[in-house]
C-alpha cells in the first residue's frame, strides 16, 4: 500500500503534460540564446504543440520563476496559438498595403516607412501579439524583413499598447546595461527604455534612472556651457555661468524624475542629491516635490 501511495504523490508531483524536466531546461536554455541557437531552442519548444501549453501556462502564472524563463514560456504559448497571424503578420508586404497607397500623406519617400510602422503597430495591435513584439526586441530574430528599418520602433510602440506582462521587467535589464555617451545620455538604442519607464512611473528602476541622470548631468552642464560659450564669445564667464543654471537641458529630466517618486522616496532622493550643486530650476523641481511630501504627509495625520 505505502509502495502505490509513493508512486501516486511522485506522479501527482510531475509536471502537467508529461514534458517534465525537458521543458523547463529548453526554456532556460532558450531564454539564454541569440541568433540561430534561439530560434531552434524555440522552434523546438513551440513543435511540442497544444499539448504543451498547460505547462507553460503553468510556468509563466509561477512567480518563483524566473521572469526570463516565464516570458520565454507566454512566447511559445503565442506562437502555438496564433501562429497563422504571427505568419501572415512576417508576410505582410507592408510597402504595398493598399491603406498606404490610398492616403496621400503617406506616399513620400520619407513619410512611407512612418504609415508602414504605423499600420503594423495596428496590426499587432488587433491581433493581440504582444509576446510577439515583446521577443522581437528582446531576441532581435530579425523574422520581419518587410519592416525595414523602422522594425524596432514598430515593436516598441506595440508593446507600449498592448502592455506584455514581462516588457517592464526588459526595459529595465536595457537600462541597467546602458552607458553614458559623451554628448552626456544614454546611448540611443537604449534611452527609448529610459523614457518608457519614466512614462509609466516605475518607481522599482527609479534609483538606477536616477543614478544615470546623475552621471549624464556633468556631461550636459560642461556641454550647455561649451555651447552657450562658442555662440556667445563676447559674454563674460559670470553669464555664461548663470545661463547654466537656467538651462534645461542641465536639470529639466529631474522634474520627470521627481513626479514618479512618491512620498516614501523622499529620503533616499534627498540623500542622493545632498552633494549635486542644482541648478535655479533644478531646486525649484526639489522644492515642489518636498512640497508635495509634506502636504501628503499632513493628508495623513489625524
Amino acid at each position: 500500500m505505502k509502495r502505490y501511495a509513493l508512486v501516486i504523490l511522485c506522479a501527482l508531483s510531475l509536471p502537467l503534460g508529461g514534458f517534465g524536466q525537458d521543458l523547463r531546461e529548453t526554456l532556460q536554455a532558450a531564454a539564454a540564446a541569440t541568433g540561430d541557437r534561439y530560434l531552434a531552442l524555440r522552434n523546438q519548444i513551440v513543435e511540442k504543440g497544444p499539448a504543451a501549453v498547460p505547462e507553460l501556462e503553468r510556468i509563466l502564472k509561477d512567480e518563483r520563476i524566473d521572469w526570463h524563463e516565464r516570458a520565454m514560456a507566454g512566447i511559445a504559448i503565442e506562437r502555438i496559438q496564433k501562429g497563422g497571424e504571427i505568419d501572415a503578420f512576417v508576410n505582410h508586404n507592408w510597402e504595398d498595403d493598399p491603406r498606404l497607397k490610398d492616403d496621400v500623406g503617406w506616399k513620400t519617400p520619407i513619410a512611407a516607412p512612418l504609415g508602414m510602422g504605423q499600420l503594423a503597430v495596428e496590426q499587432l495591435v488587433h491581433d493581440r501579439l504582444a509576446n510577439y513584439s515583446l521577443e522581437q526586441i528582446w531576441k532581435q530574430t530579425a523574422e520581419h524583413p518587410r519592416l525595414g528599418r523602422r522594425w524596432q520602433e514598430t515593436f516598441q510602440k506595440a508593446c507600449e499598447e498592448l502592455k506584455p506582462p514581462f516588457f517592464v521587467h526588459l526595459a529595465r535589464e536595457k537600462v541597467a546595461n546602458l552607458q553614458i555617451s559623451s554628448l552626456g545620455v544614454p546611448y540611443i538604442e537604449g534611452n527609448w527604455y529610459y523614457e518608457y519607464l519614466l512614462r509609466v512611473r516605475d518607481r522599482e528602476s527609479l534609483p538606477l534612472l536616477f543614478d544615470l541622470w546623475l552621471k549624464a548631468r556633468p556631461i550636459r552642464r560642461a556641454l550647455a556651457v561649451e555651447r552657450y560659450r562658442e555662440s556667445n564669445p563676447h559674454r563674460s564667464e559670470e553669464d555664461i555661468q548663470r545661463f547654466a543654471d537656467k538651462s534645461l537641458s542641465v536639470d529639466g529630466r529631474l522634474r520627470l524624475l521627481l513626479a514618479a517618486a512618491g512620498t516614501e522616496d523622499e529620503q533616499w532622493i534627498l540623500e542622493k542629491l545632498k552633494d549635486v550643486d542644482l541648478s535655479e530650476i533644478g531646486r525649484r523641481y526639489l522644492e515642489e516635490y518636498r512640497a508635495r511630501c509634506r502636504a501628503a504627509t499632513q493628508q495623513q495625520q489625524p
